[in-house]
């Protein structure tokens, strides 16, 4: 009966315009619109030697730094992208125990909640992730005993991963940007006392 009275009520307002000086209650009140605001967002990570699973973001309006949904587990050295509806990815980063994750992991903003999708076909801390062409790169990284040459890319619709051709050069911690159909991945580490290069490599991900 609630429910019939609301529904009741939203014709009338629809339908009867010239009754909505008379029918206006607390629900029928003209709201401003919410609006987007872009921020920066936190994720995992360490502090002080301590890896953290906390998710946090900084409103640039409010100037204050509020928290998220915390990540299922502790991680850091991962890779994180933005989708363009809003999204945000995480894949692969090192656990607490030294090891590297395969697991991917996506943030819905208006769930306030992390789901799990398909895992990597290899474990991968220290990663370059990208966005090309509404589909997901995973880029070089660490495995736990050598860097990595090989690139995956993953598919929301199918939420599935497929390698595409790999890096010239293995690296960890690249750089790694889309522009105009094509991955460009820029610097990252090479040898074991971590120097970066001045390597740009790049993908075309066109025919």
């Amino acid at each position: 009966a609630e429910c019939r009275a609301l529904v009741e009520e939203a014709k009338t307002w629809h339908l009867l315009p010239d009754r909505r000086d008379t029918s206006a209650g607390h629900r029928m009140r003209s709201r401003r619109s919410a609006g987007t605001t872009q921020v920066t967002v936190s994720v995992g990570g360490e502090d002080d030697k301590v890896v953290m699973r906390s998710v946090e973001f900084w409103d640039p309006i409010t100037t204050v730094w509020k928290t998220l949904a915390c990540l299922p587990f502790a991680v850091s050295k991962h890779g994180l992208v933005v989708s363009g509806q809003g999204k945000l990815y995480m894949a692969g980063g090192e656990y607490p125990d030294g090891s590297a994750s395969r697991a991917m992991w996506r943030y819905d903003p208006v769930l306030n909640a992390w789901h799990e999708m398909a895992g990597m076909n290899v474990c991968r801390s220290e990663l370059g992730l990208v966005m090309l062409d509404g589909c997901v790169y995973a880029v070089g990284g660490w495995e736990g005993r050598s860097r990595l040459d090989s690139v995956e890319r993953y598919d929301p619709e199918t939420n599935s991963w497929q390698f595409v051709p790999p890096l010239k050069m293995a690296v960890t911690s690249p750089a790694v940007v889309a522009y105009d159909g094509a991955l460009y991945v820029t610097g990252g580490a090479i040898l074991e006392d971590g120097d970066g290069i001045e390597l740009v490599q790049r993908y075309d991900n066109k025919p």
